[in-house]
C-alpha cells in the first residue's frame, strides 16, 4: 500500500492539505491575514535590498594595522585596498568609477587590487582595467589576479597592466621608494610582493619573496586568503592582502555561511593574524554569480599602517 506521505506523489498532496488548512485559518482570522501580509511584505523588501540596494551601497572602510618591527619611517603609510570587482553585465560603469574615485579621496601611497577583475566574459577584462587605472596613489597601483580572471591569459593581463600603468605580481616582488617621506628622514624602503591565484594558477609566496632581505618590511598581495599558510618558515612578512571571500557576502544575523566564503573559515573578513602576519581581507566590490549581498556592504578598504608598541 502506498504510503500517503512517503509515497509517489504523498508529499505534494499532504503540502497541499496543510497550505489550504492554513489558508483556512487565516481566512476566519483578521489578525492571522494582517500578520501574514506583513511577512510577505517584509519578505519582498529583503529581496530588493539584497539584490538591488546593498550590492551598490559602497562602504569606505578605515583600518589602523599596528604591525610589530614596522620601521618608523614608513609609520603612517596608506594602502587603498579594493578586490574582487567582477565587472559584468549586472555591475555599472558608474559603480565601478564611483568605486575608483573612493579609492582616490583616501590619499593613498598605494594602491592594492587583489583579483577577481571580471566574472566570465574574458572580453570584460581591459574596459574594467582601464576604469581601475584612472585611480591615483603617490608610489602605483599594483595588482594580482584571481580564479576568475584565468580565462585571460597571463601575458595578455600583464602586457594590458603595463600599458596602463600598472604592475601585476605574479610570484615576483618589486621594492618600492615612497614618494612621501618626511623631510630628513631614514630612506624608507618596502618589498610588496604577490602571487598566482592559490586555485587557478601557481601560488608560491617564497618564489615571490626570494631574495627579499630579512630586515626590509614586506607586504603580500594574494586573492586568495589562503596563501599565507604557504609562506615558507623564518621569511619575513608583515601583512597579507586578500580577498575571495566576499566577506561572506550574505551574512543572516552577522553569521559567516562558510559555503558563500569559498570554504574558507579563518581569514574571512576583515584582519586576523596568521603566526606573526597580519592578514586582511576585503568583503570585495563586487559580487559574482550570486548579486545578493546582505549584511555584508561591498568595500574600498583603507589600510594605515603602524608600528606596533
Amino acid at each position: 500500500m502506498e504510503d500517503p506521505v512517503r509515497g509517489p506523489g504523498g508529499w505534494r498532496r499532504h503540502a497541499r492539505r496543510a497550505v489550504e488548512l492554513a489558508r483556512a485559518r487565516a481566512g476566519r482570522s483578521p489578525e492571522a491575514r494582517r500578520r501574514a501580509a506583513g511577512l510577505l511584505r517584509g519578505a519582498g523588501f529583503g529581496i530588493a535590498y539584497g539584490a538591488f540596494l546593498e550590492p551598490s551601497w559602497l562602504q569606505a572602510t578605515l583600518h589602523h594595522v599596528a604591525l610589530p618591527g614596522w620601521p618608523a619611517e614608513l609609520d603612517g603609510y596608506r594602502i587603498a585596498h579594493l578586490s574582487d570587482i567582477h565587472h559584468n553585465a549586472v555591475q555599472s560603469a558608474g559603480f565601478l568609477a564611483r568605486a575608483v574615485a573612493l579609492a582616490s579621496s583616501m590619499d593613498p601611497d598605494a594602491v592594492a587590487l587583489t583579483g577577481d577583475f571580471i566574472t566570465r566574459d574574458p572580453a570584460r577584462m581591459e574596459p574594467c582595467l582601464a576604469a581601475l587605472a584612472r585611480v591615483r596613489a603617490h608610489d602605483g597601483v599594483f595588482c594580482v589576479r584571481g580564479n576568475h580572471d584565468a580565462p585571460v591569459p597571463l601575458e595578455r593581463t600583464r602586457a594590458l597592466m603595463e600599458r596602463l600603468g600598472m604592475r601585476l605580481l605574479e610570484n615576483e616582488s618589486v621594492r618600492i621608494e615612497p614618494a612621501r617621506r618626511a623631510f630628513g628622514a631614514a630612506p624608507a624602503r618596502l618589498r610588496l610582493a604577490g602571487v598566482g591565484d592559490l586555485w587557478t594558477a601557481r601560488c608560491s609566496p617564497g618564489e615571490a619573496l626570494a631574495g627579499a632581505p630579512p630586515e626590509e618590511p614586506a607586504i603580500l598581495l594574494s586573492h586568495h586568503p589562503g596563501a599565507v599558510r604557504l609562506v615558507p618558515d623564518g621569511r619575513r612578512l608583515d601583512l597579507v592582502l586578500a580577498g575571495h571571500t566576499h566577506g561572506g557576502q550574505v551574512r543572516p544575523f552577522h553569521r559567516e555561511l562558510p559555503l558563500l566564503s569559498g570554504g574558507e573559515t579563518r581569514h574571512q573578513t576583515g584582519l586576523s593574524r596568521h603566526g606573526a602576519t597580519a592578514v586582511f581581507v576585503s568583503r570585495g566590490v563586487g559580487s559574482s554569480q550570486l548579486h545578493f549581498r546582505w549584511n555584508c556592504r561591498p568595500e574600498v578598504a583603507l589600510l594605515v599602517l603602524h608600528r606596533a608598541s
